[in-house]
């Protein structure tokens, strides 16, 4: 009986065991954001991401919220995302956007410890030092050329000057130095493009409702999450947007979905999160199962594009979409 009882118990243990072995496995990934989940381009990468890894990896979490905080608490959040780096030990670390990367760059190049980037509207050189062999990851670029390509389509005028506007933040940034080549405006197919960073809410205002007298035909709205009042606090996302819609006096688009609905703006070529998580969770699969190394990897845009419109806004604005663009578009609300 007792031989019987050891038996069992071994049995009992061997499985236990092998349970635990296995859990402890399990490859863990560090997810360090550069804003927060609260905002829907972290949730939608972060969908991606969990579509391709699954349960088969145990994920963590570190939101450094720099749409929201002020830029003098950036090192501040990249230190506590290192300090929680440290405390997890994790296999490989996602760096989701520009801030994350620009302010941890420096100890990610200290470790061995794989970093996959995603969402880097910069040039990772800015940001890192050298070519360091353990550092790859997805570009994000916004489809500008594509954008004015399709906006000459649908207006049934001439188009001839287009206003992009944008906060004053490391995105808007990043996409000035690396698109515009830090100048004001510059022609894409016969459009004039000019572009505009704004900090405070104030001069937002100001300047939206000076582009129908400035002859401008429409307005691209970028990123819209840092502005501060006149207070100096953060101007929520959804009061910047309500009142860009309720008061703009030429049509208004987008370059994320976030910004595209009834009450916001009326379209345009979108960059996808998921798709940049996907791509960002493919490259730190194949290092992690495949033992590849993030040098096999060269930095890549995983974004096609795709259009989105407001049925709303369409109807509000007064334009009609011609047919070959409505059979390539997904209709919102």
């Amino acid at each position: 009986m007792l031989n019987i009882k050891a038996i069992y118990l071994t049995l009992i243990l061997t499985l236990f065991c092998g349970h635990q072995v296995r859990l402890q496995a399990s490859p863990k990934i560090l997810v360090i954001q550069s804003y927060h989940r609260g905002y829907e381009w972290d949730r939608d990468y972060i969908l991606g991401i969990n579509e391709v890894l699954g349960s088969s990896y145990e994920l963590k979490y570190f939101e450094m919220d720099t749409k929201r905080l002020d830029p003098s608490k950036y090192q501040e959040q990249a230190d506590k995302a290192w300090s929680f780096y440290k405390q997890e030990k994790p296999d490989l670390v996602i760096s989701g956007d520009d801030n994350a990367l620009k302010f941890l760059a420096p100890k990610y190049q200290t470790v061995t410890t794989p970093v996959v980037y995603l969402g880097i509207n910069n040039n990772p050189r800015y940001y890192l030092k050298g070519s360091p062999n353990n550092i790859t990851g997805v570009l994000e670029r916004p489809l500008l050329f594509r954008s004015i390509l399709t906006l000459k389509k649908i207006f049934t005028k001439k188009m001839n000057k287009i206003m992009i506007l944008m906060d004053s933040g490391t995105t808007s940034k990043a996409i000035f130095n690396e698109t515009f080549r830090d100048k004001n405006k510059m022609l894409i197919d016969g459009v004039e493009v000019h572009i505009a960073l704004i900090g405070e809410f104030s001069l937002w205002k100001k300047t939206l409702l000076s582009l129908k007298s400035r002859n401008f035909d429409a307005v691209i709205i970028g990123a819209f999450h840092t502005l501060k009042n006149e207070k100096g606090d953060h101007v929520p996302d959804y009061t910047v947007l309500e009142w860009s819609n309720k008061h703009t006096e030429i049509p208004p688009f987008a370059f994320w979905k976030h910004g595209i609905g009834k009450g916001r703006t009326i379209g345009g070529m979108i960059c996808h999160a998921i798709d940049q998580g996907k791509a960002a969770a493919n490259i730190a699969k194949q290092i992690l199962e495949e033992k590849k190394k993030p040098t096999d990897f060269y930095p890549v845009n995983s974004d096609e594009g795709q259009l989105y419109f407001s049925r709303h806004e369409l109807s509000r604005f007064k334009i009609t979409l011609p047919r070959d663009v409505i059979n390539s578009s997904i209709m919102m609300d």
